[in-house]
């Protein structure tokens, strides 16, 4: 049966004046220009409940459990680059709960688990991880005038045609720097062209290509 669309409070106040007033409700639909089915539910309501208001509950009710809601959550969360149609097929497989590629979205959007392009992060090995953070350890107490006296140098390869990124992985608010939540880039995809340059203290010297 179709959702029937729920009157104006406006209108429900006007039946309820009408009827008040002696207007039996064959009148009040006639004036109106309602059906007279409205008009008793709107009078049926209001003697019931005390309100002709939505209630609480009204709606139709959730293909799936909490419990199913978890492990559609659990999929995810185990791969973030799943299409809502790959949840959907998989939910259907491990739950039985059957629906549409839009249910497992607002399931997910419920959840906080909303779609985002995956943020771009230079790719380093558990190996260059480690090393980093040894480094960082070993100089967290340096001040400027430390670090004034090294010679800093980088080179970087620059796409001369950059590809578009358009992965998207479902997070929560926080978690884009999440290694299951990024898009990892290497050097040296497609024409490029090598830059070098270095500094030192305030001294900047010429980039070279």
């Amino acid at each position: 049966m179709p959702k029937t669309k729920e009157l104006c409070e406006a209108t429900k106040a006007a039946i309820l004046a009408l009827l008040e007033i002696g207007m039996n409700e064959r009148q009040v639909a006639k004036k109106l220009k309602i059906s007279k089915t409205v008009v008793h539910y709107t009078k049926k309501k209001q003697a019931e409940h005390g309100t002709t208001k939505l209630l609480a509950g009204r709606g139709r009710k959730h293909r799936s459990t909490p419990r199913d809601d978890r492990a559609l959550i659990r999929s995810c969360v185990r791969n973030r680059r799943q299409t809502s149609r790959d949840l959907k097929n998989k939910w259907a497989l491990s739950r039985h709960v059957t629906c549409s590629a839009t249910t497992v979205r607002n399931r997910l959007l419920e959840a906080g688990l909303k779609s985002h392009r995956a943020r771009k992060k230079p790719y380093i090995n558990e190996r260059q991880q480690k090393a980093r953070l040894l480094f960082a350890r070993d100089h967290k107490d340096w001040t400027v005038d430390d670090w004034a006296k090294v010679l800093l140098s980088d080179e970087s390869n620059f796409e001369l045609m950059p590809t578009p990124a358009n992965l998207l992985v479902r997070r929560k608010p926080g978690e884009a720097y999440k290694p299951d939540c990024l898009a990892h880039t290497v050097k040296h995809g497609g024409g490029s062209v090598m830059i070098w340059g270095c500094q030192y203290g305030w001294h900047r010297a010429n980039a070279i290509v």
